[in-house]
């Protein structure tokens, strides 16, 4: 009874942080956008705090795949399945990313989004990426998920975790697959056309922006 206790106030207490003080405005975002029912992503769900929001929101009937590398935070994630019986909540200790499992510099498994999904619940509403430098990789992988399933896209990419290249890869596929994209400045979600990487992901940029959001205009609001 403790450890369920203590377990409780310890996800309670990440997931109000992340919802008032850390990310209001993601956590908002996927609040608006889950249904009772659906089936939701979470790449790279850490210790769960967006993954207590997101199987919250779709309920006993739907489903959240949350794909954790770390092994500490994907054992941390399972006891909290266990203990608080978040039955609706699936946890994979593995990456989701086009390069195939086994890579010499990872000893993490790995398979992409389309081959995991082709044995998961589908159709997939929302898809959450904070995996830092991976998003390219990981939306490369999901071809097929995104050009039939369409789920909203909610995710964080900086160029300072892809070398300093540009990060316009990124939304081209996705404007390529019929997306359309905004960034989060602030507490404002803004058009894409308005994102300057320069100005908006230089060093000391106030506010500094990367989180952004896609959505497919089939889809519903």
């Amino acid at each position: 009874m403790f450890r369920a206790t203590a377990m409780r106030l310890r996800i309670l207490y990440r997931a109000w942080l992340l919802r008032l003080r850390v990310h209001p405005v993601q956590t908002a975002y996927l609040l608006e956008n889950l249904r009772a029912g659906e089936v939701a992503v979470d790449v790279g769900s850490h210790e769960g705090g967006f993954c207590y929001w997101m199987r919250k929101r779709v309920g006993p009937k739907g489903k959240v795949y949350a794909f954790e590398a770390d092994p500490r935070s994907a054992q941390y994630e399972r006891e909290i399945v266990r203990w608080l019986g978040f039955d609706n909540l699936v946890i994979e200790e593995k990456t989701l990313s086009l390069r195939p499992s086994g890579a010499e510099s990872s000893t993490v498994a790995s398979e992409t989004i389309d081959d995991y999904f082709a044995r998961a619940s589908r159709p997939v509403s929302l898809i959450k990426i904070n995996a830092e430098g991976q998003v390219l990789e990981i939306l490369r992988g999901g071809h097929r998920i995104l050009t039939e399933d369409r789920p909203h896209l909610v995710f964080q990419c900086d160029r300072r975790h892809h070398g300093g290249d540009s990060i316009r890869p990124v939304f081209d596929l996705l404007m390529a697959k019929g997306y359309t994209g905004w960034f989060f400045l602030g507490n404002r979600q803004v058009d894409l056309t308005e994102f300057d990487e320069d100005l908006h992901q230089q060093p000391g940029a106030t506010p500094y922006v990367s989180n952004f959001v896609f959505k497919h205009p089939d889809r519903r609001p």
